[in-house]
């Protein structure tokens, strides 16, 4: 036998022993009795915690290995499927094969109650990733299942639920509505005068909530002590008032605790007008239990209603003693008023799906056998209803929110293809850019060769020759130049004095201011 299988026959003795003990605990009166019985409640609670904890790491080893299993089944497949030997017969039973590995550990991921939806769409996208890539191992799968929130979590739930329609396998119910007691008097029957609306009226509701806001004790809002007996004796006027006896006023009072065990806070905001401040208006509500409470919200969003449409409503139920509470809502009115007629029909068809009760003493029995362990089973349970009706009120936010990311997703998507194709466009269009360069450079070094072949060597650019008849042309023209300018300066000269230059120097050379004296010839000898 393997370890689940012992795990799980433990797990099975939790239910026998828990009943054993509750049956104990409501014939028990001693309180000493009581603590120990309560206190093996609470070992054995822990006991099961640690099972379901140790069932579900077995469940998750397990899940992981099958998914390793379906990879290397799929990389077999693939194997085969690329050697050129197998015949076709051979592929077509390995697909169909495949397909049924594929479709057996779906729905056992699907049907697994030890699975939670995030890690089972965790164990879907594993399936997905070694189906396309069989040769990478996915390794630890489900390591970081407890941190994933938000959209991630809400893709994976979406993804659950798309797998659970493809194939038609029911989806395990997240939680079981628990029956919700009653409160009754002493001779087992209900008192008709606590049911709101059967045995009071509009103005006596209100007249009874504050008798009790009078008698509360540790309350945010609870009147100071010296204050009290003038609330009480301002409670008992307006009570006579609105038409109530003096017994049923007696009665209030002296079961105000009991009618007190819910408190249902409402906090309505109305939008600002003229500029002034934002108006915010509080109702406090103190019932029996839950199903007078949601009676009673339901007629007070009726009444808000009256004076405006308020643009944000905060409604709370808590319950005496605890902080947790058993139910809450926040958002337009509409959808506040919504919420609370769902849940106020969910509570009157849970008092009425309860079966009847004939004598005092079986009730009395049930409520003491209630009062133990089943109280906080049940708190737990409506809180986590609460917390799942939350969940369920924001779903349709997310669910826009998502279409639009994966709206831009598409967008950028088309955006990046678009701009892949243009590079690829442009790249062909440089690579023939850069062949028909390299044609015309090769055809020009070709032309030059034979340009260089053909021209003579004092004829080619940059030679000594040519370079050295550069250099005698310049000298030449320097020359030129010079006895251009000196027989410019002659003529300007010999224009402007006239006869008497020529005179000068005809005979020989002169300064200008006189015939310069004829020299005596040079004798030679030989």
């Amino acid at each position: 036998m393997s370890e689940m299988d012992d795990i799980t026959r433990e797990a099975g003795r939790f239910t026998a022993q828990i009943a054993q003990l509750l049956a104990r605990l409501s014939h028990t009166k001693g309180w000493r009795e009581k603590r120990q019985i309560k206190k093996g409640i609470n070992l054995l609670v822990r006991e099961q915690t640690r099972t379901a904890e140790q069932l579900r790491t077995l469940e998750l080893g397990a899940t992981a290995g099958a998914i390793d299993n379906y990879r290397q089944h799929c990389a077999a497949v693939n194997a085969r499927a690329i050697d050129p030997v197998t015949s076709a017969e051979q592929r077509v039973r390995d697909r169909e094969s495949l397909t049924r590995h594929h479709g057996d550990l779906e729905a056992r991921v699907l049907e697994s109650e030890m699975l939670t939806p995030i890690e089972q769409g965790m164990a879907l996208d594993g399936m997905a990733a070694a189906t396309r890539f069989p040769d990478f191992k996915l390794g630890n799968l489900f390591k970081h299942a407890r941190k994933v929130r938000g959209l991630d979590a809400l893709r994976y739930r979406a993804q659950v639920a798309r797998a659970h329609a493809a194939t038609g396998i029911a989806r395990t119910p997240a939680y079981s509505r628990p029956a919700i007691t009653q409160s009754h008097n002493g001779n087992g029957q209900a008192h008709p005068d606590r049911q709101l609306g059967s045995g009071y009226s509009m103005a006596q509701a209100d007249a009874a909530q504050m008798i009790r806001r009078s008698q509360a004790v540790d309350r945010p809002w609870a009147p100071h002590p010296q204050q009290r007996d003038a609330a009480a004796q301002q409670a008992a006027r307006a009570a006579a008032q609105a038409g109530l006896s003096a017994e049923q006023i007696t009665w209030e009072f002296n079961n105000a605790t009991a009618n007190s065990r819910a408190e249902v806070a409402i906090v309505a905001r109305y939008p600002s007008l003229n500029g002034d401040l934002e108006k915010v208006d509080n109702h406090v509500g103190l019932h029996p239990n839950e199903r007078e409470a949601a009676a009673w919200a339901a007629m007070r969003q009726g009444q808000i209603a009256q004076f405006g449409t308020p643009k944000a409503v905060r409604l709370s139920g808590t319950e005496s003693g605890h902080s947790e509470p058993f139910f809450t809502t926040e958002g337009s009115h509409a959808f506040v008023t919504d919420e609370v007629n769902a849940w106020r029909a969910e509570t009157t068809r849970a008092v009425h799906d309860q079966p009847p009760e004939t004598t005092g003493q079986d009730r009395s029995r049930e409520k003491s056998s209630s009062s133990g362990g089943s109280e906080d089973l049940e708190r737990r349970v409506l809180m986590l209803q609460r917390g799942l009706d939350a969940v369920t009120a924001d779903r349709d936010t997310h669910k826009q929110q998502l279409e639009s990311v994966r709206a831009e997703l598409d967008t950028l998507k088309n955006t990046q293809l678009r701009a892949n194709r243009e590079l690829r466009e442009a790249r062909e269009q440089l690579e023939t850019v850069g062949a028909e360069r390299d044609r015309f450079r090769g055809e020009r070094d070709e032309a030059v060769e034979r340009l260089k072949q053909q021209t003579p060597e004092r004829d080619r650019y940059g030679s000594p020759e040519r370079q050295a008849e550069q250099a005698k042309a310049v000298a030449h023209g320097r020359a030129l130049a010079e006895d251009t300018q000196i027989q410019d300066a002659t003529d300007q000269m010999r224009r402007s004095q006239g006869g008497d230059f020529d005179q000068t120097y005809r005979h020989g050379r002169g300064n200008g201011f006189g015939p310069e004296k004829p020299r005596p010839p040079i004798q030679r000898e030989r």
